[in-house]
């Protein structure tokens, strides 16, 4: 890639995972010479604060309400991107950046897809899209496998690209004496299943194990999830503590010994490798992308999605074991260092910037402008948005 080239990184607002990505891929790119700008994009109420980057990442927000005219707010995206000249666009989990790169048609940039998530959304994105993306990339092996199957015969390149993190600047040093210290952080929606880690936490209770459990994150689910803690008798055992900072996130991940994510799906779950870093010992579904970073019972357990009962027994396993644990968390410490630097993943998106380039002057100029259908009249490109927008909130009120 040509030093000093423009990329465009966007980051729906409220999705921790991809906000994470974003700013730590950001910053390695700045440290290679690139010039980066990371977009937020807010599309309706946020209960999650945008990340911080470094001083050298331009940030940029892109705001729309539900009441607007699609339409329009494509043609937005669109000439953002156009009048910004970037030479490369990440689009990642946001659907409006993909049908606006489709509307420039031959006149996009280069274009990278990804797959941060193992979900319908970002599944259907790079595929409904693929004539207008000139490489895809896929946090985790079963997302690529997935892609492989979609996009067969598209002429697409599609690589494995795992998180990285910056190592630990020294070794992790823990006390694996006293109450066992559980820890989740993310976003609180229903796809975290949190309330399977609430189950976890009530059964240890019932077997009298000493825990404590650390909730870290905000969502939809809060509410829900602080009414379980309490109906579920482990209310002086659990503290939620809102959105953290990622400074936040790694002084917890220092404290804990055992993080809990059994979600129904992740692309990968940055927050493992987080605690990883560590020696934060990772209990993840076998739906989760991590699971290319870790072997079970060495590094961490991998339990079937919804089996709070395994996850228990593990659980409790490592409480009565702690020679075991100060193995399996020395273990988990050295997996990130070893095998999962920020370093490794910034050089295999630098290869495919390279490999994209070669793709888009080959097939850009071949590909036809994506065709908007509107669902309904009041999203027709003939109807300005001030209109659509005064109509739909006229129509909210009664």
């Amino acid at each position: 890639m040509v030093p000093n080239s423009h990329i465009l990184l966007i980051c729906p607002a409220g999705v921790g995972g991809v906000q994470g990505f974003c700013a730590n891929l950001a910053d390695a790119f700045v440290k290679a010479g690139l010039r980066v700008c990371v977009l937020f994009e807010h599309g309706g109420p946020e209960t999650q604060a945008d990340l911080p980057t470094s001083a050298g990442v331009q940030r940029s927000v892109f705001a729309y309400s539900s009441f607007d005219n699609p339409y329009w707010v494509l043609r937005r995206m669109a000439k953002l991107i156009a009048s910004g000249r970037f030479d490369v666009v990440y689009p990642n989990t946001s659907a409006v950046a993909y049908r606006a790169i489709g509307l420039l048609g031959p006149g996009r940039p280069v274009a990278i897809g990804g797959c941060t998530g193992n979900n319908p959304h970002d599944y259907a994105c790079n595929t409904e899209f693929a004539d207008y993306l000139d490489h895809v990339f896929s946090v985790s092996s079963q997302g690529a496998r997935v892609l492989t199957q979609r996009l067969a015969d598209r002429g697409l390149g599609i690589t494995i690209i795992p998180h990285g993190i910056k190592p630990a600047e020294v070794a992790p040093r823990r006390s694996f004496a006293g109450e066992l210290r559980l820890v989740f952080a993310g976003r609180f929606d229903a796809g975290k299943r949190l309330h399977d880690v609430i189950e976890v936490a009530r059964k240890l209770n019932e077997h009298d194990v000493p825990f404590s459990l650390t909730l870290a994150g905000d969502g939809p689910e809060r509410p829900a999830v602080e009414r379980a803690c309490l109906t579920s008798g482990i209310g002086r055992k659990a503290r939620l503590l809102g959105f953290i900072s990622r400074e936040g996130v790694e002084s917890l991940m220092q404290e804990s010994h055992v993080n809990l994510l059994l979600s129904e799906s992740e692309g990968f779950g940055l927050s493992v490798l987080e605690g990883m870093k560590w020696g934060c010992v990772p209990v993840v579904t076998d739906t989760c992308g991590c699971i290319d970073a870790m072997e079970d019972g060495v590094n961490g357990f991998i339990v079937k999605l919804g089996d709070v009962e395994r996850v228990a027994e593990l659980v409790h396993q490592l409480d009565r074991d702690r020679a075991l644990l100060s193995r399996m968390s020395a273990s988990t410490a050295r997996t990130a260092r070893e095998d999962f630097r920020t370093e490794r993943e910034v050089t295999q998106h630098l290869e495919i910037l390279r490999v994209a380039r070669e793709h888009h002057r080959s097939r850009a100029s071949l590909t036809v402008p994506w065709n908007f259908e509107p669902p309904s009249l009041i999203n027709h490109p003939w109807v300005p948005n001030w209109l659509a927008h005064a109509l739909r909130r006229a129509k909210d009120r009664f």
